[in-house]
């Protein structure tokens, strides 16, 4: 899967975007859990306060976040989830398991049917 890097001062990898349209919130916790062993954590606001965030993970300790900005993006952001920004170093990991995910055409079709039926059910914007 293409991947979108975002790196820190230093050149290094802090986070990443991938296309929301070839793969869902669920199915990249998905792969964080089987590939990689991370915990899927609560999405409530006890946890995020930001309400675009779409699905959060526990990778060895560190909180990772799944964002979608502005909720209505053509991406997701997938990053830490830290206080002071500071980079992860597990952020390696987690970018090489998506980027190896290949989208399959029933998962795909399986997402786009998805989000059309997310889109079907919310409020129309006066």
């Amino acid at each position: 899967m293409q991947t979108y890097p975002i790196l820190d001062g230093s050149g290094e990898l802090y986070a990443f975007e991938i296309e929301l349209l070839l793969i869902s919130a669920s199915t990249v916790g998905r792969i964080m859990r089987t590939k990689l062993g991370a915990t899927i954590t609560p999405k409530s606001r006890k946890f995020y306060s930001n309400n675009d965030v779409r699905l959060g993970f526990v990778l060895q300790g560190a909180h990772f976040i799944v964002v979608e900005p502005f909720g209505d993006n053509s991406r997701y952001w997938v990053g830490p989830h830290s206080e002071g920004g500071a980079r992860n170093p597990l952020i390696d990991q987690v970018h090489e398991s998506l980027k190896e995910y290949s989208p399959t055409f029933m998962g795909w079709l399986r997402t786009f049917k998805g989000r059309h039926d997310a889109a079907k059910t919310r409020a129309p914007v006066a």
